[in-house]
C-alpha cells in the first residue's frame, strides 16, 4: 500500500522495506520471502531504532492533534474572547455546560468580564444551546 501511495505521488523511486515486527524480517517490494538477519544484527537494531523514533513523532503528533480539538470550544464562537479571558472561564466553571447554568453574578465574578460582557456571554450561550440538535431517546 505504501508503494502504490508513493506512486500516486509520483514518489515511486523511493526505497522501501516493510519491518515485521514479532521476528523483525524484512519485507522487500515484489518479493514474497522476507529478509532475515536476526534480532541482534546492527542493520536490524538500525531498523528498530528508526521504526520506533516514527512510532514516537507519530504518537506525540496524534497527542497534539487532541490536545487541540480538546481546547476548541464554542467560546472560540464569542465575539472578542481571547485565549486568555476564555481559559478563566474554564477554569472557574470546569466546561461550557456549567457556564449556561451559572449566574450572571458568578459570571461577572470571572477576571476579564464586567456585567455587560457577562451579560453578552449569557445570551450567547442560551442562543447556542438553543441551536444545538436535541439528542432523542428512543428508550424512552
Amino acid at each position: 500500500m505504501a508503494c502504490a501511495e508513493l506512486a500516486k505521488l509520483g514518489l515511486g523511486n523511493i526505497p522501501v522495506i516493510g519491518l515485521a515486527k514479532e521476528y523483525e524480517e524484512i519485507y522487500l517490494p515484489n518479493k514474497s520471502e522476507p529478509l532475515r538477519l536476526g534480532v541482534d544484527h546492527p542493520a536490524v537494531k538500525l531498523l528498530q531504532r528508526i521504526r520506533d523514533e516514527c512510532h514516537r513523532v507519530a504518537n506525540s503528533y496524534s497527542a497534539q492533534l487532541r490536545l487541540k480539538k480538546i481546547s476548541e470550544s464554542v467560546l472560540d464562537e464569542f465575539p472578542g474572547i481571547g485565549e486568555r479571558r476564555k481559559q478563566a472561564l474554564l477554569k472557574k466553571f470546569g466546561s461550557v455546560q456549567r457556564m449556561r447554568t451559572a449566574s450572571l453574578e458568578q459570571l461577572s465574578q470571572v477576571p476579564g468580564f464586567g456585567g455587560k460582557a457577562a451579560e453578552e456571554l449569557k445570551q450567547f450561550l442560551a442562543a447556542r444551546s438553543a441551536s444545538a440538535p436535541v439528542a432523542i431517546n428512543p428508550l424512552s
